[in-house]
């Protein structure tokens, strides 16, 4: 059931839009609030963008095999990238 729900693009919307609301959330208190980032926000908000990017590409094709496996793993490279920048943050 979840490797059918993973080839929908209802899914890589859903992940593409909640990555894309951090990084809105993130801008606002940038830039509404003024509490300005330091270089490692900086860095997490580079491997969030790497999400929002390979979101849109497994949105682009859900059922290609190619395309989704690409898509798998920029997410996944993103997702460890940006955990790891959140533990040493």
């Amino acid at each position: 059931m979840l490797y059918a729900f993973s080839r929908t693009r209802f899914a890589w919307g859903l992940l593409t839009l909640s990555a894309s609301s951090l990084l809105v959330a993130a801008l606002f208190f940038q830039y509404v609030q003024g509490l300005y980032p330091c270089v490692m926000c900086v860095y997490q908000r580079a491997a969030l963008a790497g999400v929002i990017l390979a979101g849109l590409l497994g949105w682009l094709a859900p059922r290609n095999g190619l395309v989704s496996g690409l898509a798998l793993a920029g997410w996944l490279a993103a997702s460890v990238k940006g955990f790891w920048l959140a533990k040493v943050h």
